[in-house]
């Protein structure tokens, strides 16, 4: 029973790891192209590979949660367990909407009149992917210090 608790507790290190390195190094990346926008294109596949980093965080986060939450029982404090959950569908939320974003953009981006479009979702993007970054880095917290 101690190796599960160890693996699961192994596995959430991990997850919050992923997670706070795949939106830290994408919140880094779209700063560069924020700058230099010709950039764009080769971070691209940087920014898939780090946005799939997150989502395994996020599940490797959900499948420890789980069984740390069975193997704790009334350890947890459940008032900031249901504050991290709140914080993680907010989290997930965003990156749903981020996703659908960045494919619009795309879409977007092949039309020449819809440069005003891009512009705002972009900034929309810009200001829930800073959002989504002080969200993992608060969830960082809660797990170290509480």
């Amino acid at each position: 029973m101690v190796w599960i608790f160890v693996l699961s507790r192994f596995l959430h290190f991990v997850g919050l790891i992923f997670g706070v390195g795949g939106v830290t190094s994408l919140f880094i990346i779209n700063k560069k192209i924020e700058k230099n926008p010709e950039l764009q294109e080769l971070a691209f596949n940087l920014m898939k590979t780090f946005t799939i980093m997150i989502w395994i965080g996020i599940i490797s986060l959900a499948i420890s949660g789980i069984s740390l939450q069975l193997l704790l029982g009334e350890v947890i404090n459940k008032n900031v367990l249901v504050f991290k959950h709140a914080l993680v569908v907010l989290i997930i939320v965003n990156g749903i909407y981020l996703g659908i974003s960045a494919k619009k953009i795309g879409k977007l981006s092949k039309s020449n009149e819809a440069k005003s479009k891009i512009i705002k979702l972009k900034s929309k993007m810009s200001v829930i992917g800073t959002l989504n970054l002080l969200l993992w880095y608060l969830i960082l917290l809660i797990s170290v210090f509480v």
